[in-house]
């Protein structure tokens, strides 16, 4: 992809945000030292999560981004592996098809690939590509397109809700990351060699993975392997004091997300 890096994360010898932005995040510590594609990578339990901060300026009103990164998932492992509630979730199913979904000024949009496409126990590279001047929205996995559909308007904000990368209040997928990227263009047209493979049929919704991820009725009542992020997020968004953490020794503006997050999870460390 071309364009301005958002956010890089750098998962060699711990998880640290790497582009210019210095955008804040939070992650699960028993997520680290894992093998990555490259050196090291980030490991997705069901329970481990990298939280990227949702007042980030620069994630805010979208009209063109790419979300790419590696990925190498558990055998028979599926679900939701990148959220932001009511904004953008992604899905890999257990048929190996990638599905994704965003929520812009003009509406829902979401698309799936055929199956087989994300397999098992092998890196992949995933990439999430939207272009509001172009009406496309597009996913590639190793390069090749593998669906495509259109798509307009401006990605709603982050606002109320962190992007999630790995465990939210929804089905959460096993399996590795490495190489995560946000940059602020879509994928060019020379990146789009193949696409033999693309499919542009609707995201077919079921009930036990996908058609809750963006919307919940009830988001918050969640227990098991999510409970640490219910009370997390339960906290920071609908909770949180901005001197909550004044006592912590972190020096950390009291209108950001994360200060709660620290204070209330031993796992969590903020960067």
């Amino acid at each position: 992809p071309v364009g301005t890096e958002l956010v890089r994360i750098d998962f060699d010898g711990g998880v640290a945000q790497d582009s210019a932005s210095a955008t804040q995040l939070s992650y699960s510590q028993d997520g680290l030292g894992v093998a990555g594609e490259t050196a090291e990578g980030f490991r997705l339990t069901g329970s481990t999560k990298i939280v990227l901060d949702r007042f980030a300026p620069h994630l805010q009103n979208l009209d063109a981004f790419t979300i790419e990164m590696s990925l190498k998932r558990d055998a028979g492992s599926a679900g939701n592996f990148l959220d932001s509630h009511t904004t953008l979730d992604a899905v890999v199913g257990a048929d190996g098809a990638l599905s994704f979904r965003i929520a812009t000024t003009d509406g829902v949009f979401a698309l799936t690939t055929d199956p087989g496409l994300v397999t098992s126990g092998v890196w992949h590279k995933i990439a999430m590509s939207y272009d509001a001047s172009q009406s496309l929205l597009q996913l590639y996995v190793d390069d090749v397109l593998g669906a495509e559909t259109a798509a307009t308007g401006t990605l709603t904000g982050l606002g109320t809700y962190p992007l999630v990368i790995g465990n939210t209040w929804s089905s959460s997928l096993k399996g590795d990351i490495d190489n995560f990227v946000i940059l602020d263009a879509a994928q060019t047209s020379g990146q789009q060699a193949d696409t033999a493979a693309a499919s542009s049929a609707p995201l077919a919704l079921g009930p036990d993975s996908f058609e809750f991820a963006l919307e919940p009725a009830d988001p918050w009542a969640n227990s098991g392997a999510a409970a640490d992020l219910v009370d997390i997020a339960n906290a920071t968004t609908h909770n949180a004091q901005p001197d909550a953490h004044e006592d912590t020794g972190m020096d950390i503006p009291g209108d950001l997300p994360f200060a709660d997050m620290a204070a209330q999870d031993s796992d969590f460390l903020l960067i």
